[in-house]
């Protein structure tokens, strides 16, 4: 399982977006768009976006136009793969 040590939603929504850091010093990225979750790791941001070190996760909601999702359901869905904090930091621009 992957410990996420500290996350921050940089997207709201279309795409809602999260980026983070393992307890290990890798990096995440977390994209929800068309209804499609994916989350990339990597050894940079740069990395994870290109999800060189591997897609740990990815969801298709059946809805392909949604692109909304909160925290507490990112958590959810990733329960079984992912360990995330307790709270997400916000940096919405």
């Amino acid at each position: 399982m992957i410990t996420v040590a500290k996350v921050t939603k940089t997207c709201g929504a279309c795409p809602a977006q999260w980026e983070g850091q393992t307890n290990d010093g890798r990096f995440v990225y977390a994209r929800y768009r068309w209804g499609y979750l994916c989350i990339g790791l990597g050894d940079s941001l740069g990395a994870a976006i290109a999800a060189e070190g591997g897609i740990i996760f990815e969801w298709e909601n059946p809805d392909h136009w949604h692109g909304f999702m909160e925290y507490e359901e990112l958590v959810h869905l990733t329960k079984d793969a992912i360990l995330w904090p307790d709270f997400e930091e916000l940096s919405l621009v």
